[in-house]
């Protein structure tokens, strides 16, 4: 949709600023989940950038077993930039234990 489309270009746009102001705006809508589509949007767009450790903790959270399948694979295909990132690899690991949802599982291998 063209609501959709512009989302996608504003967070890719604001990802690859390196102003303090758009990693705010950005870690404003990652963080409201009651906007689950700028979600999405900022997950996609933090994928395509080099990995900023301030994002990993609001990628995590969207990593549940309620969120839409393309929000978790938006929020995974995110995490896989940070695969150098021992911290991040041990937290995604924990993701893959058989207590949790399989789609997060899926999502995570």
């Amino acid at each position: 949709s063209r609501d959709a489309d512009a989302r996608e270009d504003a967070a890719r746009r604001l990802a690859a600023s390196n102003e303090e102001s758009a990693r705010a705006a950005l870690l404003a809508v990652l963080s409201d989940p009651g906007d689950r589509p700028g979600q999405q949007a900022v997950a996609r767009a933090l994928a395509d950038v080099p990995a900023d450790p301030r994002f990993v903790d609001g990628l995590f959270v969207l990593l549940d077993d309620r969120s839409p399948p393309s929000l978790l694979e938006a929020a995974g295909a995110a995490l896989s930039g940070y695969k150098l990132n021992a911290p991040v690899l041990t937290r995604l690991l924990s993701l893959t234990d058989p207590g949790r949802g399989e789609a997060v599982r899926v999502v995570v291998v």
